[in-house]
């Protein structure tokens, strides 16, 4: 008996070695799950069991998912259950069971005659036998963070068996943590590309070009903006001064301000926005406004440049009055001019062409009478009507 002790002690140790070496390794999670599950089962000398992990639903119920389970089916319909969703684990929400009470007990569950067992619920009719079971908490930090089951030991399950087992459970435990560890790490590290590409999408939409040099004045970073306003593509600009951008005299004398600035501090620029001038890579200046803020990264002092092209600007403001002068044109016909004796008649014309009413016209001849009867019908309400104009001087 106590050589048979021996070899049972001797099972575990290899167990927990081997487990151990898989930890430290690189190895599929489905492989090491495996491999404690079958390792259990031969400690235990049981027919069927589990490992899973404990979780939790939105409403605080705790809940089991499988990591590893034998396929206990037992038709096609569960054959095929089972086939489907082991491989990323099966999930169980019934607390009105024997493993239901190890999740909500969090305490050790042996049961040694399930069919009498009042939380025997859970097990559907046609289930392999069920003639013994055994549910063991596993635990990291003092919490419940899995489940290990086991079922069907010819001479049942005892305190001492779950004694025994404890340093196997905790090797359990180790890898749930580890596998939520991994877990934990790939969704910042999925986080983190998220918002890199999130920042990037932002920056690359921006009105304005973003630049960021170095104390050096080297260009470390640009935004697609950047790219189509000064006609460098990124490679091209980064790694180069960022004085490429500057046309004389600005150019030469950029290094020694930046020099003296990272010395005194002293800037009538930083923090504040100032119209300059861009040299764009087919040698054209153009006006821009710049905004200049530092950034302190570590020990390293950054730059970075908000650059917004003012002759877009200018132009749309051109866009802006030609369209101005083609509404008025549109609304008062073919009369032009834009003195304040005009302005004071297009006021007119818009007053008269508000009433429904005669309108009496009068005016030396050529002065315009029937072009300002024509832009008052236009302003009327009438103006989807039609104009028809009579030369009185021509009736019998």
């Amino acid at each position: 008996m106590i050589i048979q002790r021996d070899d049972w002690y001797s099972k575990l140790l290899t167990a927990i070695t081997k487990a151990q070496d898989q930890l430290l390794g690189v190895i599929e999670p489905d492989t090491l799950f495996d491999g404690l599950l079958q390792a259990l089962l031969d400690l235990t000398d049981s027919e069927y069991g589990f490992v899973g992990e404990t979780l939790r639903t939105e409403s605080g119920d705790p809940y089991l998912k499988t990591h590893a389970i034998t396929n206990i089916a037992w038709n096609e319909e569960t054959r095929r259950f089972y086939e489907e969703n082991a491989p990323n684990g099966l999930e169980f929400y019934n607390l009105k069971s024997l493993f239901g009470a190890v999740l909500t007990d969090e305490v050790p569950v042996i049961a040694n005659s399930p069919a009498t067992h009042p939380r025997r619920s859970g097990i559907p009719d046609g289930h392999p036998p069920l003639r013994a079971f055994l549910g063991l908490p596993l635990r990291s930090g003092g919490q419940m963070i899995g489940m290990a089951g086991v079922a069907n030991r010819p001479n049942g399950y005892d305190e001492k068996l779950v004694q025994d087992l404890e340093p196997f459970l905790q090797t359990c435990s180790n890898a749930i943590f580890a596998l939520r560890a991994d877990t934990a790490r790939e969704e910042a590290e999925d986080k983190l590309v998220d918002e890199q590409e999130r920042l990037k999408a932002i920056l690359d939409g921006a009105y304005e070009a973003i630049i960021t040099i170095d104390e050096s004045g080297t260009i470390e970073s640009c935004n697609s903006r950047a790219e189509t306003m000064f006609g460098y593509p990124s490679n091209v600009m980064c790694g180069k001064n960022i004085s490429i951008l500057m046309p004389e005299p600005y150019r030469s004398e950029h290094d020694g301000y930046l020099q003296r600035y990272c010395e005194t501090g002293r800037a009538k620029v930083i923090g504040l926005g100032r119209e300059a001038v861009g040299l764009r890579r087919n040698g054209t200046d153009f006006p821009i406004h710049l905004t200049i803020n530092e950034v302190n990264v570590g020990d390293r002092r950054l730059f970075t440049g908000l650059v917004r092209d003012l002759s877009e600007r200018d132009e749309a403001r051109k866009r802006l009055d030609d369209l101005k002068a083609e509404l008025e044109r549109s609304r008062f016909g073919q009369i032009v001019g834009r003195s304040p004796a005009m302005r004071d008649l297009y006021g007119t014309i818009g007053d008269v062409a508000k009433g429904d009413w005669t309108v009496l016209v009068e005016g030396e001849t050529g002065t315009g009478k029937e072009l300002v009867a024509r832009a008052i019908h236009a302003s009327s309400a009438r103006k989807d009507g039609p104009f028809v104009a009579v030369n009185c001087a021509g009736l019998t």
